[in-house]
């Protein structure tokens, strides 16, 4: 959901927004041929798409591509908006992305999963959690790209990690457990 109400769906090939309160379509966002991973909602009207190897920035009312962000080189499956107009793109590369979203300048890479990334959460102290398929989440930085902490008690796949009102995480795993962190 876009600040604004609006809703953005993403599919193969375009991005749409609508108007969900009468169901009425307001304008596509023309992706080309890249299937749809991820999104992220930013600041200033602003959203973010993830498709293969590629973040691009769209203004949500024009339908304007801003940027084209491309140091992956696999599927970015998730993307979470940052403070200070930055955006974390994770992806199938094991890694995860700092960029600015003003400038579409790459900030930092973050490098320590031996997997596949699957998840996104911003922790409400700012910080960037990310799971992965090596079955770790990772605690970052998002402002100096460190690595605060590795998570390792899941004995599978972490398939997603969520932000708690209360300042936990939650990851859940395909070995069939959900964690709380603290």
């Amino acid at each position: 959901m876009i600040p604004d109400g609006r809703l953005a769906i993403g599919g193969p090939g375009n991005i749409e927004i609508w108007h969900p309160q009468n169901a009425s379509f307001i304008l596509s966002l023309n992706n080309t041929d890249k299937e749809v991973w991820s999104m992220a909602v930013l600041n200033n009207e602003k959203l973010a798409s993830g498709s293969f190897a590629l973040v691009r920035i769209w203004n949500t009312k024009t339908g304007k591509l801003l940027f084209s962000l491309t140091k992956h080189t696999e599927q970015v499956v998730a993307l979470a908006s940052l403070p200070n107009n930055k955006l974390a793109s994770g992806s199938y590369d094991n890694t995860v992305m700092i960029w600015n979203t003003l400038t579409g300048q790459q900030l930092f890479t973050l490098n320590g999963h031996l997997n596949m990334l699957s998840s996104l959460a911003v922790l409400p102290s700012g910080l960037l959690a990310s799971g992965s398929y090596d079955s770790t989440v990772r605690i970052w930085n998002p402002d100096s790209g460190k690595l605060i902490q590795t998570l390792s008690n899941h004995t599978s796949y972490v398939y997603t990690v969520k932000a708690l009102p209360n300042g936990l995480l939650a990851s859940g795993s395909k070995d069939g457990t959900v964690k709380i962190w603290g």
